[in-house]
């Protein structure tokens, strides 16, 4: 069994770590040489301890005493043994040298290169080993406040060794934030991180043995912006928690949580908004690892603005393409979606007074929606799409707060269906209840067809501001009316179940759920006979003898976990076939990794399996049709393939 790999810190803390505090110690430290040997710089790694302990990060520490040395170009200062002690780790520096110069409105700039080579130690785990072959970092601080104003930090030909777990490799890193003039004489503040070529590999079994690759990656990209700061309150709020022993305490000091809390808040948001996004460009896990599966594409971001004034909006989004995985999966893979978009927003939000309206709790509802109406407040769904192989789905729309609009909203949405029939298919039992529906959305869409054969579905829907629902143009008020109708009124009562009068009433009740009597049912349904054996132990086989393509085969269906009178567990549906000559290898490897859900084994005497998982939750007729269809179809197919590889 393979030892699972443990990020115990994020590896971009562990690469600025070093860079921050320096220039968070260098920052509170006197200017000239002479300063040194006074303990300024003791008592600027102490504040900044302080700092750090009120954030719940921890604490700095020093082998020896820090030193300043006048330069022609500035100052050097060294930080021997520099270590950052976190709540669940230490990261190790060793000495670390930076050159100090002055700059133009009193600032102060630091550069100099990262520690070759940093450990990070954790209650019983192995040392991890960070080494960098090259580095450098440039950062711009305010000796005042200790605000960085700018940074940039690139690291390249990096290894990570987590023995004896794994190792990690990163051709090159870069870190980078910024703080400038915004509007209204606020601030803002960016930050960004890169990683590129990262390859995680098993630690070598022995010695001369190769490590096997694991996982990789071509990129992983983060940037973050927080906008409208009120700078000098921030600093002020930073300064004042700083001030608490720790976080705890803090919260427990009404005092300072109050002032904290004006800081915040008082006159308005210490900022207006803030964004996040996330990308990460072709990642790879390898058969080691669990796969082989991949992604070419995946990403999420969010937003926000507007706190401080009378107009919010917000975005939230997830997307990704080129997904695969030839691996085990709970569901069928052939309906795991390789390409997801998801983009949705709302804007015109009424910030301040919407907050004073939360906040008040008395008629939150009422005013809360004539509030909206106001404003005009929207909701929108950007682009919602999922696309599985040659099937998909693309929806966009709008709701938008009305005070003229008999509901008090208007809207309009579109939906693109390709190949519906498919998805309906690849569904199988699980889309038996909803087939109806189904069918009648079919048929209430303008269906078109390509001359490649793809089937579109699209429906158009508008709520206008005189109450009317419109379909592709259609009035359906009178549809639309009934079926919210339907919503609020609730599911109907169902019959009272009759009576079987031939039953036997001391007998117990039917137990549903998974069992061999459900399997054998719908295989005879099939028209394919079945017989059943009970071991007595727990375990129930059915049997049958197949037909057409597959005539000559026995398909065989175990079930584990049987009680006595009650459902199964889980089960395994197999079917097994001697070919005249031996299949190679590849072949079966082949198709495990095109057919994903129902595995091929091949025995050493050259036997061929085909088999299927069962899971327990399998309850009803339609679920087992869709498996027994999906296992016969996908055996159809492994037995002509089969003929091919000989």
């Amino acid at each position: 069994m393979r030892t699972p790999i443990r990020t115990r810190r994020p590896f971009a803390a562990a690469l600025l770590a070093g860079v921050i505090a320096a220039a968070a110690i260098t920052s509170t430290a006197g200017a000239s040489a002479a300063d040194a040997p006074s303990g300024a710089l003791q008592q600027g790694v102490a504040a900044l301890s302080d700092w750090l302990r009120a954030s719940g990060a921890g604490e700095l520490t020093m082998s020896g005493s820090p030193t300043a040395t006048a330069r022609a170009d500035g100052e050097l200062v060294r930080l021997p043994g520099l270590a950052w002690r976190t709540p669940g780790s230490v990261i190790g520096f060793g000495d670390v040298e930076i050159v100090r110069t002055d700059v133009a409105g009193g600032l102060w700039r630091l550069t100099g290169a990262l520690p070759a080579r940093m450990t990070v130690d954790a209650p019983g785990q192995p040392t991890t080993v960070v080494s960098a072959l090259r580095s450098a970092f440039d950062l711009v601080i305010d000796p005042r406040t200790g605000a960085v104003s700018r940074s940039a930090v690139e690291a390249g030909d990096i290894s990570v060794a987590m023995e004896p777990v794994a190792r990690l490799s990163i051709a090159k890193a870069t870190v980078a934030s910024d703080l400038r003039p915004g509007g209204g004489g606020r601030m803002e503040l960016t930050s960004s991180y890169r990683i590129d070529d990262l390859i995680v590999t098993s630690a070598p079994a022995a010695q001369g043995v190769p490590a096997e690759e694991l996982f990789r990656v071509k990129s992983i990209a983060s940037e973050a912006s927080l906008g409208g700061v009120d700078w000098p309150r921030l600093v002020e709020l930073q300064a004042l928690l700083a001030t608490a022993p720790d976080q705890a305490a803090a919260a427990a000091d009404p005092a300072l949580a109050r002032r904290a809390e004006a800081l915040a808040t008082v006159p308005d948001a210490v900022a207006d908004g803030a964004a996040f996004r996330f990308d990460l460009q072709d990642a790879r896990l390898s058969a080691a690892a669990g796969g082989p599966g991949g992604i070419g594409r995946l990403g999420f971001r969010f937003g926000f603005s507007g706190l401080s004034g009378d107009a919010v909006s917000a975005t939230v989004g997830y997307w990704h393409d080129g997904l695969a995985f030839a691996g085990a999966l709970p569901v069928d893979g052939n309906v795991v979606p390789d390409s997801v978009a998801l983009e949705v927003s709302v804007e015109k939000l009424p910030g301040r007074d919407l907050f004073r309206l939360l906040e008040s709790g008395d008629r939150a509802g009422p005013d809360l929606l004539a509030l909206l109406q106001r404003t005009g407040a929207t909701a929108r769904i950007d682009r919602a799409r999922v696309a599985v192989g040659d099937t998909g789905a693309e929806l966009t729309g709008s709701v938008a707060a009305s005070p003229t609009a008999p509901d008090g909203a208007v809207g309009q949405f579109a939906l693109t269906v390709v190949n519906l029939d498919r998805i309906v298919a690849a569904l199988g039992g699980l889309a038996g209840d909803e087939l109806a529906a189904l069918q009648l959305a079919a048929a209430l869409g303008q269906r078109t067809q390509g001359v490649d054969g793809k089937v579109t579905h699209h429906w158009g829907f508008v709520r206008d501001g005189d109450g009317r629902s419109l379909l592709n143009g259609n009035d359906v008020s009178a549809l639309f009316a009934q079926g919210l109708a339907s919503l609020e009124a609730g599911p109907p009562d169902a019959p009272a179940p009759t009576a079987d009068p031939t039953a036997d009433p001391t007998a117990p009740p039917a137990a549903g759920g998974l069992s061999a009597a459900l399997i054998a049912e719908r295989l005879e349904e099939l028209g394919l006979g079945a017989s059943v054996a009970d071991d007595g132990a727990g375990t129930q086989t059915v049997t049958a003898a197949l037909k057409d393509a597959l005539d000559g085969q026995t398909l065989t269906v175990e079930l584990y976990d049987c009680g006595p009178d009650g459902p199964c567990g889980s089960g395994m549906m197999y079917l097994g076939v001697e070919p005249e000559r031996q299949v190679p290898l590849a072949a079966v490897n082949d198709w495990n990794s095109a057919a994903r859900w129902v595995r091929a084994y091949r025995e050493q005497n050259g036997a061929l399996w085909l088999e299927l998982d069962i899971a327990g939750e399998v309850l009803g007729a339609g679920q087992v049709d869709a498996l027994i269809g999906h296992f016969l179809a996908a055996a159809e197919r492994f037995v002509t393939e089969l003929a091919e590889a000989q």
